[in-house]
């Protein structure tokens, strides 16, 4: 190898590495002030997937032991409630975006939900159950381990037009 050659590899090295430590300083730091968002989405034919994404005070993203209670609906009961342990480890890091507008946030799947859970099934397939006929809220509690509880909402559609 050439002195040139080693240089590069070097620079490389360091590069990436201080590319690391700043990227990662930036996340995962900080305590929870807001679930920036909620999503749900239906995931087959046969159920619902959620996760989110908390943020600090600074709008970072950020991760933190805590837990989530989840409610699908509105109605007596919801069509769907669970308590989750959450713990910093289960945020994940994902680029969203493209370009000069991707970034780097952190996400926490609480994973696939079947129909079955559910107290009824929501409207599919042409079969009304009302008041879960095209839409229900999804609302996330998170309670930190301080004892702040954050709340994050977001409607999920059970059937296209």
């Amino acid at each position: 190898m050439t002195r040139r050659t080693i240089g590069l590899l070097a620079f490389g090295l360091v590069a990436a590495l201080v590319a690391g430590c700043v990227s990662n300083s930036n996340l995962k730091s900080n305590p929870p002030e807001v679930i920036r968002e909620v999503n749900a989405y239906k995931d087959g034919h046969d159920g619902i997937s959620v996760s989110f994404v908390l943020t600090d005070k600074a709008g970072n993203p950020t991760a933190s032991d805590g837990t989530a209670i989840l409610n699908i609906g509105t109605g007596t009961p919801p069509l769907f409630t669970k308590n989750y342990d959450i713990r910093a480890s289960d945020f994940k890091e994902t680029t969203v975006g493209q370009g000069v507008h991707a970034k780097t946030i952190l996400t926490c799947s609480l994973g696939f939900i079947p129909y079955t859970q559910f107290s009824e099934k929501p409207y599919m397939h042409g079969l009304e159950n009302v008041p879960y006929r095209d839409h229900s809220p999804v609302t996330l509690y998170f309670k930190t381990p301080d004892g702040k509880v954050l709340r994050g909402v977001t409607e999920i559609y059970w059937e296209a037009g």
